[in-house]
């Protein structure tokens, strides 16, 4: 047992156990999706419809999902969505949200008591505090997968104009590998999959600077699909 600051079990100090024990629940559920598409994606569910957000890390996916949670969006994953490439539905993947500290201003006004919460250090020395689950709506994993309804690539940008931008099918699908997946060999029903997100699925790329303008500007993709 952890008792004060200094202490620490495994090699780990305090701020670390936490995360080291995210990340190895975070893999072994990986494990046990051998037959799903692992995109590098926030998700989130509106309506029994699913919303993607795409994106590479450190580009705001978390600070834009932790937003939406508190507009009645339900949270599948911030991180990794399971895509089922039969049926385009993503099961549920809820971890809690690790917030790093460049977004603790911006989710202030959402999120009170978050600059008083513990600072966690993940294994590449950056410092989150964990939204408690009495915080967000998580979702349930024992709820049925959601259909994937339209996909936003955001990208958060200090010096950028709050901007929506319908992506053609060629530039989502272009997004969707940049954006990563699975580590095992993508299969042919894998391709379709991703054939069938971007040329089936409304598409838009998002940059924001503001997070108030970036839900609003969610909320009218979301009018539109």
């Amino acid at each position: 047992m952890l008792t004060g600051p200094d202490e620490s079990v495994g090699g780990l100090a305090e701020e670390e156990v936490l995360p080291w024990l995210l990340t190895m629940l975070f893999a072994e559920l990986c494990k046990r999706q051998p037959h799903h598409l692992l995109l590098h994606a926030a998700a989130l569910c509106l309506d029994d419809r699913l919303l993607l957000l795409p994106g590479e890390s450190a580009f705001g996916k978390s600070t834009l999902a932790a937003a939406l949670a508190t507009h009645d969006w339900v949270l599948y994953s911030d991180e990794l969505a399971p895509l089922n490439p039969d049926t385009l539905k993503v099961a549920p993947f809820p971890l809690p949200i690790g917030i790093k500290s460049r977004s603790l201003s911006a989710l202030q006004s959402y999120y009170p008591d978050l600059t008083a919460q513990a600072a966690c250090r993940r294994a590449d020395g950056q410092f989150v505090r964990y939204l408690a689950t009495s915080q967000i709506s998580l979702a349930d994993p024992d709820v049925n997968p959601a259909p994937v309804a339209a996909l936003i690539f955001p990208r958060y940008r200090p010096d950028a104009v709050t901007c929506l931008t319908r992506l053609t099918p060629l530039q989502a699908l272009e997004r969707l590998a940049q954006t990563g997946s699975s580590e095992r060999p993508l299969r042919s029903k894998d391709v379709e999959a991703l054939l069938a997100l971007a040329g089936q699925r409304p598409c838009w790329s998002l940059d924001y600077c503001n997070l108030e303008e970036a839900v609003k500007e969610v909320s009218t993709a979301w009018s539109l699909c």
